[in-house]
C-alpha cells in the first residue's frame, strides 16, 4: 500500500465513504464519477491544498481536460477503495 500522508489519507476515508453512501442510494458508477468530478471542480477553484498530494492533484485537475478530470475522478475512486479497503467500488 503507497504510503500517503494522513491529512490524504482521512481524503481518501472520507471519499469512500461518500461513494459506498452514494452506492447505497443506487447511484450508477457514472453518476458517482459526475459527484465526484463536480467536488474536484470546487476543491480546485476554492480549496487550499493541505498536503503535496491535494498540490500535486489540483495542478493535474487544473491542467486536465474534462474528459480527464473525469478520468482523475474514478482513479481516486478506485484509489480511495483500494487504500481504505472497504470494498466500496464494485
Amino acid at each position: 500500500m503507497p504510503e500517503f500522508s494522513e491529512v490524504f489519507r482521512q481524503q481518501l476515508t472520507v471519499l469512500a465513504d461518500k461513494v459506498r453512501t452514494m452506492e447505497n442510494l443506487g447511484m450508477s458508477n457514472e453518476g458517482i464519477t459526475g459527484v465526484v468530478t463536480e467536488v474536484g471542480d470546487w476543491l480546485a477553484k476554492e480549496a487550499e491544498p493541505r498536503s503535496a498530494e491535494q498540490r500535486l492533484l489540483k495542478e493535474m485537475w487544473q491542467h486536465a481536460s474534462n474528459q480527464e478530470q473525469a478520468q482523475i475522478a474514478s482513479a481516486l475512486i478506485k484509489l480511495a477503495d483500494r487504500t481504505v479497503g472497504r470494498g466500496v467500488v464494485k
